[in-house]
């Protein structure tokens, strides 16, 4: 099985760079003042398509990563072949190929 991966980040807030208000008058903008974002591990294998992901709400690090490739290793039987960017996480000594 060759699969490829990468991950994603969705985040849930704004920032504002510009706006408009009369002259004299200070605009404001009401926010909730929370951050909140969504991340996602991804793999897609190149012959067949499947997809394996997984949703992650802390940071990307080589802990989060290998607690997901262990996910798919029980999904599988098949020998992989893993291509992946360089990220930090990814060849981190704290990285053990499970």
């Amino acid at each position: 099985m060759i699969l490829f991966g990468d991950e994603a980040s969705f985040a849930q807030w704004g920032s504002l760079s510009y706006t408009w208000a009369r002259k004299g008058q200070q605009p404001t903008v009401k926010t909730s003042g929370l951050r909140k974002g969504y991340k996602i591990f991804g793999l897609i294998d190149y012959l067949s398509g499947a997809f394996f992901y997984k949703g992650h709400t802390g940071k990307f690090n080589a802990e989060s990563y290998q607690a997901f490739l262990t996910e798919v290793l029980t999904q599988t039987q098949q020998h992989l072949i893993l291509i992946q960017d360089g990220a930090r996480y990814h060849t981190s000594i704290y990285f053990v190929i499970p």
